[in-house]
C-alpha cells in the first residue's frame, strides 16, 4: 500500500532480460538499509518486490504481466523514475490509498502553462472513465493528484511548481506513456453497483449487503 507522494525520482542503471520480463536495478537516495528482502517499492506507480540490496541499488524482477500493463518496458538505462516506499503503521497518509496495481497506461495529450502550474490531460481506454470523477484523486506514474477535469477515454489534472520539481512529470513530452491507476474506493462502488444491476428485483436487503461484503 502506497500513499502517491513521491519519495524520490531514481535512475534505472541495470536492465536484464526481455518484454516477456525483467530486472530492474535502481539507484535511490531512499535509505536502504532498513529495506529487506521482499519488501515492497513502488516504480513510476507499480508495486515491485525488493530481491537484493546494494549500497545505495536495488534490484526487482517485472514480470510479462507487469511488462504488458504498464510502461515499464519503455525504461531505459538512465531513464529516472518515481520511487516510494510502501507505507509502514503509523506513516501519515498525505496522498490517497494506491496499491501499485496498474490499471493502463495512459498517453500525454495535452500540456498548458497557467499561471504557476501546468494543466496536463491524458487519453486513456474508455473503459476505465467510469472509475474516475472530478476532484477525485489518480495515481500517474504513481503519483497522487486531483481530477480537474474528465470525460470518455480523457482526464485533466494540474501539477503546481512543488510536485513538478520532486517529480518527472513534467520532463515527460507529448506522445508519451503514463501509469495510471483509478481510486481503489471508486473501483469498488461501481463494481457493486452493477452486481445490483444485474440483480435489481432483490432490492436492498440483508443477504445482499453481506453477499456484496458490507457485512
Amino acid at each position: 500500500m502506497f500513499t502517491g507522494l513521491i519519495q524520490d525520482v531514481g535512475e534505472v542503471v541495470q536492465l536484464r532480460g526481455d518484454r516477456n520480463g525483467v530486472r530492474l536495478r535502481m539507484r535511490t537516495r531512499i535509505d536502504l538499509s532498513h529495506v529487506s528482502l521482499g519488501d515492497s517499492i513502488a516504480v513510476d506507480g507499480v508495486c515491485l518486490t525488493v530481491v537484493g540490496v546494494f549500497g545505495d541499488c536495488w534490484d526487482a524482477d517485472a514480470s510479462h504481466e507487469t511488462m504488458r500493463r504498464t510502461n515499464l518496458g519503455e525504461r531505459r538505462v538512465g531513464d529516472v523514475v518515481h520511487l516510494e516506499s510502501a507505507l509502514r503503521v503509523g506513516d501519515p497518509i498525505g496522498g490517497h490509498w494506491v496499491l501499485g496495481h496498474v490499471d493502463c497506461v495512459a498517453k500525454l495529450v495535452q500540456r498548458l502553462s497557467v499561471g504557476n502550474a501546468w494543466d496536463l490531460t491524458y487519453e486513456l481506454p474508455a473503459e476505465y472513465s467510469p472509475y474516475i470523477v472530478e476532484k477525485g484523486s489518480i495515481a500517474v506514474d504513481g503519483t497522487s493528484l486531483t481530477v480537474n477535469t474528465c470525460g470518455p477515454g480523457h482526464f485533466g489534472v494540474t501539477v503546481i511548481p512543488h510536485t513538478g520539481s520532486r517529480t518527472h512529470i513534467l520532463k515527460r513530452h507529448v506522445g508519451s506513456a503514463a501509469n495510471i491507476e483509478t481510486d481503489i474506493l471508486g473501483k469498488y462502488v461501481v463494481a457493486s453497483f452493477q452486481r445490483f444491476q444485474s440483480n435489481p428485483s432483490g432490492g436492498i436487503t440483508m443477504a445482499m449487503l453481506g453477499k456484496n461484503g458490507y457485512l
